[in-house]
């Protein structure tokens, strides 16, 4: 079962110069939902926020709900952990409680080093116009690869992201053994998804 706050500090479009003050206050006003990803370049800035809070004992680990996203070069399922380790190494957790699919969509995979801080000079978010795209990495080998990450410990829970429903009921049609837990879109009034 999976539960966390229903209020969430997102960090898509949030510069890493605007971070230091903005994610204390929020965490300060009560939020306990970080919802990153690799693609938004500063889960580095996140983690050393994060690290200062808890070193300072404004907020303590098992209070946080940090999710983040699998970015698309890595859909192979030998690709997902190495992925994972550099977004915990970026935010200096050793576990995530949220770990999502963000795109239905595999990109040719991109070399990373998982000790390295930051994914400034990393290639992870460019589709070169649908030529970097890898059509022989189904979403149910990705899929492989994030229930290994729950067996690690590496996860609290796995799910998915922007995923159509024909493509979960594919997902569900395989009977994994880990079910997603989630399946995050975009919905608001401009953006009415059914």
């Amino acid at each position: 079962q999976l539960q966390m706050p229903s209020i969430g500090f997102g960090s898509y479009l949030l510069e890493r110069a605007d971070i230091p003050q903005a994610l204390p206050l929020a965490l300060e006003t009560g939020y306990r939902r970080i919802d990153c990803a690799p693609v938004y370049f500063n889960e580095d800035v996140i983690g050393d926020v994060l690290a200062e809070q808890m070193a300072e004992g404004k907020v303590q680990r098992e209070h946080l709900f940090v999710a983040s996203k699998l970015a698309s070069p890595f859909h192979q399922r030998q690709h997902v952990e190495v992925a994972l380790r550099k977004t915990l190494n970026d935010l200096r957790l050793h576990y995530l409680d949220l770990y999502l699919v963000h795109w239905p969509v595999a990109f040719n995979y991109v070399e990373i080093d998982p000790t390295k801080r930051g994914w400034e000079n990393e290639d992870i978010d460019d589709s070169d116009g649908g030529n970097n795209i890898n059509p022989d990495v189904s979403l149910l080998e990705t899929w492989e690869g994030m229930q290994d990450m729950m067996d690690k410990g590496l996860t609290k829970h796995i799910g998915l992201s922007n995923v159509p429903i024909a493509l979960l009921h594919e997902l569900l049609a395989s009977k994994p053994r880990i079910l997603p837990f989630v399946n995050q879109v975009e919905l608001h009034p401009y953006l009415p998804q059914t």
